[in-house]
C-alpha cells in the first residue's frame, strides 16, 4: 500500500471517529450535571460568566438553573418555557412554538433536524455547525468533546460575540418528567 493509500485510509478512520462527537452527544437521551457559560466579545473580552446545574431528557425537558453569580431557572416541560429569577422575583411562562429556535433547542432534536437546519462539518475532534439559512441568529456552533471536561459547545452570534458553555456530565442519571416541574413561587 502507497504511503498515499495509506494516508487516505487513516483520514477516513479519523473522519468516522470524530464524527461521532455529534452522534454521541446527540445520542445522550438524558443528561444531568453542572455547567458553566461565558458571553465572550469579539475582541475576546470576557462579558458574562455564570454557572448552575443542568438537566436534560429527550426530546422535550430541559432543566438551566444558573445559581451564580444570579439564581435563575430556565424549565422547558413539552411546548412551554417557564423563566423564573429569584432576585427580581419574576415568573413568566412561554408557548415554545412562539420562539426562534435556540441552541438549547438543538440539545433535545435529532442529527436530521440538525442536518436540515445546519451544514456540518467536522474539524478535528469537533463539529462545526453552520446555518443554511442567512437570517439565522448565529453563525456558527461549535461542538467539542472532552473527556476531562465533558462537553464544549461555543455558540457565534452574527457580530462575533460568542457564547461558550461548558457541560460536566454525572456520569449516571436517572431522570422522568417529574424532574422537569418548575416550583412554586410566592411571585
Amino acid at each position: 500500500m502507497s504511503i498515499k493509500q495509506l494516508a487516505s485510509v487513516f483520514a477516513l478512520i479519523a473522519s468516522a471517529v470524530q464524527a461521532d462527537a455529534l452522534d454521541e452527544m446527540l445520542a445522550q437521551d438524558a443528561m444531568a450535571g453542572r455547567f458553566s457559560q461565558e458571553i465572550v466579545a469579539s475582541d475576546g473580552t470576557l462579558l458574562e460568566s455564570s454557572a448552575g446545574a443542568f438537566r436534560l431528557m429527550k426530546p422535550d425537558y430541559l432543566w438551566w438553573q444558573i445559581e451564580t453569580p444570579d439564581r435563575q431557572l430556565l424549565v422547558i416541560s413539552g411546548d412551554t418555557l417557564t423563566q423564573i429569577d429569584w432576585d427580581l422575583e419574576v415568573r413568566s411562562t412561554h408557548d415554545m412554538a412562539d420562539m426562534d429556535k435556540t441552541p438549547l433547542y438543538y440539545l433535545l432534536t435529532s442529527r436530521s433536524d440538525i442536518e436540515a437546519a445546519f451544514d456540518v462539518d467536522v474539524v478535528g475532534a469537533a463539529v462545526l455547525l453552520a446555518p443554511r439559512e442567512s437570517t439565522s441568529l448565529y453563525q456558527r456552533i461549535l461542538i467539542e468533546k472532552d473527556t476531562a471536561a465533558g462537553w464544549r459547545l461555543r455558540i457565534t452570534d452574527r457580530g462575533d460575540q460568542s457564547l461558550e458553555i461548558r457541560l460536566l456530565p454525572e456520569k449516571s442519571i436517572a431522570l422522568s418528567p417529574a424532574d422537569f416541574v418548575a416550583p412554586d413561587t410566592p411571585f
